[in-house]
């Protein structure tokens, strides 16, 4: 068509035809848009990377598998992504375009892929939908590519598969603004259990820096309860060592689920734990037997000769003891069981008191414990190590004189394994490879030093502190 004559009838023509003609070109600009942006919404959610004429790759997700039963475990693998961003991955059912919180994340590789997993949702709210949406979005970006999980009719077996024991799950839960929400906000990529314990199986994996809003705590604060909607119940623990909290003050104390079945072990330590000492133990150990034995005389008035031990039938030491009796040894270890059959095997403390002479020396005491215990020496808090946890060693340094020093010990067992093991050794230095240092508690030198260890340096600065722990200060 010669441009040029259609121009010359197109001025001479009527001021009809002149906006038929208009309102023509104008459908045909808009409807050429249109298919353009749908062509790239489309190869935006394929399966395989579209790489266009100018090299430019447009991000991609697959699913593996792509249709399964309520349960399973699905591995979503990206490619075409850009390096070194975080992706998202939500769930979205037929009614939803935007979903409040994530099920699994992961960081881009530099070859611009990723690969992580997610469980697929076993509530009721998923009932009856034909398939699922996954959506993979950038952080704090606007890129995202869709694919389709297929459900078929029934829920995966509730015994689950090798495979899916331990799912590399990876929950993101985006919470709200709202000031009064108590929000839980990890410092590390930190595990999300069961229970408020490391015994409880792992969930998934927090990333550092997220933020998720919690439910409860547990009863001695170590444990926070959170909202977690991929796991039955929709909630999860994370342990209060390692996040920082807001608005928390007011959440209830939530009682744990019970634990697993697992395994008696059969000693208080892991073998990768620092073993308890085999030495004979020096004059200032406990005296009796190496084997764990425990004298008890009438319930209603029990002598006492070494450690009182008062029992109570719950974990904060709270009412009257349940059992007070005379422990030789504190080198205890329940395992599954508990210290007495008038007492529970879980939810129980315990507190122990004596008072015994010492050498003057540097001490250092040691103990192994499942779950809690705190050490007072003097009145002085000395270990404090109140978590729940598998059996692990506590030590720390303390100096005393010569004469009568009283022990405190409280311990506390919620579930699982149970037990704890009390000893200490003076330090000694057999050489003095720098400077035999030697301290007095008085100033004018006067008797024997309460200590002597070896000092690389004659550097110190102790402000109003002291050398050491139990030692006296200005």
């Amino acid at each position: 068509m010669n441009i040029k004559l259609f121009l010359q009838d197109l001025r001479q023509s009527s001021p009809r035809v002149k906006t038929a003609i208009v309102l023509i070109l104008i459908l045909w600009a808009v409807t050429l848009v249109a298919a353009s942006t749908g062509m790239v919404l489309f190869m935006e959610r394929t399966g395989q990377a579209i790489q266009t004429g100018a090299g430019v790759i447009i991000p991609s997700i697959e699913l593996n598998p792509a249709i399964g039963q309520p349960g399973s475990v699905v591995t979503v693998q990206g490619q075409g992504w850009q390096s070194g961003r975080t992706v998202l991955v939500y769930l979205l059912d037929r009614q939803e375009t935007v979903s409040s919180y994530a099920v699994a994340s992961a960081v881009i590789t530099p070859e611009g892929r990723f690969e992580t997993s997610f469980v697929v949702p076993t509530d009721p709210r998923w009932q009856g939908e034909a398939a699922i949406t996954v959506v993979a979005r950038l952080l704090d970006g606007d890129t995202s590519v869709q694919a389709f999980f297929e459900l078929t009719d029934s829920p995966a077996s509730a015994t689950p598969s090798p495979a899916a024991t331990e799912p590399t799950v990876t929950p993101v839960l985006l919470v709200s603004d709202t000031p009064t929400v108590p929000l839980i906000t990890t410092t590390t990529d930190l595990n999300i259990r069961s229970g408020p314990g490391i015994a409880y199986p792992v969930l998934g994996v927090l990333p550092a820096g997220q933020a998720v809003e919690a439910t409860g705590r547990s009863i001695d604060d170590g444990w926070y309860q959170i909202k977690y909607p991929a796991a039955a119940g929709q909630r999860g623990w994370l342990s209060g060592r390692y996040v920082t909290v807001q608005n928390v003050s007011n959440l209830p104390v939530v009682s744990p689920p019970p634990l697993p079945l697992t395994a008696t072990p059969t000693s208080l330590l892991s073998p990768t734990t620092t073993p308890i000492p085999t030495a004979t133990p020096t004059s200032t150990a406990l005296p009796g037997p190496t084997s764990t034995s425990t004298a008890t005389s009438t319930p209603t008035r029990p002598v006492i000769t070494e450690w009182r031990g008062e029992y109570y039938a719950n974990p904060r030491l709270e009412g009257e003891p349940a059992l007070v009796r005379n422990d030789r040894r504190l080198d205890f270890y329940w395992a599954d069981g508990g210290p007495d059959a008038g007492l529970p095997i879980d939810n129980f403390s315990v507190r122990w008191n004596r008072t015994m002479d010492f050498e003057g020396g540097l001490y250092q005491f040691h103990v192994i414990v499942d779950d809690g215990v705190r050490l007072w020496i003097d009145d002085q808090l000395v270990i404090d190590d109140r978590q729940q946890g598998r059996p692990r060693e506590i030590s720390a340094e303390y100096a005393l004189e010569q004469g009568e020093h009283h022990l405190k010990v409280e311990y506390f067992e919620r579930f699982g394994g149970s037990g704890i093991r009390l000893w200490w050794d003076e330090v000694i230095s057999s050489s003095y490879a720098d400077w035999q240092g030697e301290y007095w508690s008085n100033r004018t030198l006067e008797g024997n030093p309460v200590f002597t260890r070896n000092d690389e340096s004659i550097e110190f600065d102790w402000g109003y502190d002291a050398p050491a722990a139990g030692f006296p200060g200005c």
